[in-house]
């Protein structure tokens, strides 16, 4: 029994670096966008756009099957801790709260395969952007208020990816020492802020959309992006979180090779 545990911990593990890998192609994309947006070549794109921009390049479709495949993956595997609590987070309000977190990451990542394997094939799905789900929701019973209460759990993971950013807890699945694990801690720390940032942001948005009850206000990532270059000094600023969402995407690389189950099913 013990035997057979082992071995659904390493194909989950195998499953896990197939799909951080995957994770990190999307925010190098993402990254790669918001540079050229900051040099005024473009503009600042998100997850689905990232995607979207395989889309009739050199083995597009095989490149957005590959993706597809990936996503699965890492959406399954944070079911997978989320539900079996693989990093040993435990039932505090803190562990359920990162369990919960990784679940929904989970299901975005799953909404990311179903978009990259469509694109693949050659469909297109439409919809499922911030102001449209908004303006879906601003129709319902107390949606002015539904939409400023998804702003406040933005806000919440914003503020968890920011505390990951200075406490460095991602680095306790990874078993990594010496220059590299400083370099590691380092590059995931630049990401983890920089996400913390367009989150922020992100809940700005979705506040002043329920408050006014104006679904034109709300805002996904490219959104938040944009807003940033609007500012004083905005290239600058989108520079630098441009720099950071690429390491993001550097850290899932690292996450790929070195990061580790501590539990078992």
């Amino acid at each position: 029994a013990e035997e057979n545990a082992m071995d659904r911990v390493r194909r989950l593990e195998a499953a896990s670096r197939i799909g951080f890998a995957a994770h990190g192609v999307v925010y190098l994309l993402i990254g790669w966008f918001a540079v050229r947006a900051a040099l005024s070549i473009g503009s600042p794109t998100d997850a689905k756009g990232a995607l979207h921009s395989l889309v009739g390049g050199p083995f597009g479709w095989a490149l957005l099957g590959i993706m597809a495949l990936g996503l699965l993956c890492y959406a399954l595997c944070g079911v997978a801790e989320a539900l079996f609590d693989l990093h040993e987070q435990g039932d505090s309000p803190h562990g359920l709260a990162i369990r919960s977190g990784r679940f929904i990451s989970a299901l975005i990542h799953f909404g990311l395969a179903v978009y990259a394997a469509a694109l693949a094939i050659g469909l297109t799905i439409s919809g499922g952007s911030a102001k449209g789900w908004t303006a879906w929701l601003m129709a319902q019973p107390y949606g002015p208020w539904m939409v400023m209460g998804v702003g406040g759990v933005v806000l919440i993971v914003a503020v968890l990816q920011a505390r990951i950013a200075w406490t460095a807890s991602f680095m306790e699945q990874l078993v990594i020492s010496g220059d590299m694990r400083r370099l590691a801690e380092t590059i995931g720390r630049t990401g983890y802020v920089a996400r913390a940032t367009v989150l922020a942001l992100t809940c700005v948005f979705l506040v002043s959309a329920g408050w006014n009850v104006d679904s034109s206000q709300a805002g996904g990532l490219a959104d938040a992006l944009r807003q940033l270059q609007q500012q004083p000094y905005g290239p600058s600023m989108l520079g630098v979180v441009a720099i950071g969402l690429l390491m993001f995407g550097v850290s899932s690389f690292v996450e790929a090779a070195y990061r580790r189950l501590t539990g078992a099913i």
